[in-house]
């Protein structure tokens, strides 16, 4: 094989591996989150309970054995979004809800033996912030 053809061959494997990740990359959009995972815990995501929104950001960090994951959506219905989400999160998501004001605080125990799980949402009018953080502790409620 001559050099001009290894170096085509190499060129077109490089092609169909940087095609392949892009299409990996879009089909995992995140625009589309159905659940949020930390560890063993499973939490349905805003997507699922009231539609797609865009999200703007996301993250996920570990450190101090406990793990955060935050998302941010643009809404034009953040209110209604809110009022369904935090809604399906009582009735069947299994939190209570700890604190309510300028931002949104609920809690419940992980399924994880000694973890509790806490999710704070900040909102503005056109977007929403949710932040669960997962870490060693214990949650008691009446």
């Amino acid at each position: 094989m001559s050099k001009g053809s290894k170096i085509a061959l190499i060129a077109l494997a490089c092609t169909l591996v940087i095609g392949t990740i892009i299409v990996i990359i879009s089909l995992n959009s995140t625009d589309d989150i159905q659940d949020y995972i930390l560890g063993e815990d499973v939490i349905k995501s805003v997507a699922t309970i009231v539609g797609k929104r865009d999200v703007t950001d996301t993250s996920i960090s570990t450190q101090n054995n406990g793990t955060t994951r935050t998302v941010t959506y643009q809404s034009s219905t953040v209110h209604d979004d809110l009022i369904a989400y935090t809604q399906y999160l009582r009735t069947d998501g299994g939190f209570v809800v700890l604190g309510d004001g300028d931002f949104v605080e609920l809690g419940k125990p992980s399924v994880e033996q000694g973890h509790i799980i806490i999710m704070t949402i900040n909102y503005d009018y056109h977007e929403y912030t949710i932040t669960i953080q997962k870490g060693v502790g214990e949650f008691y409620f009446e």
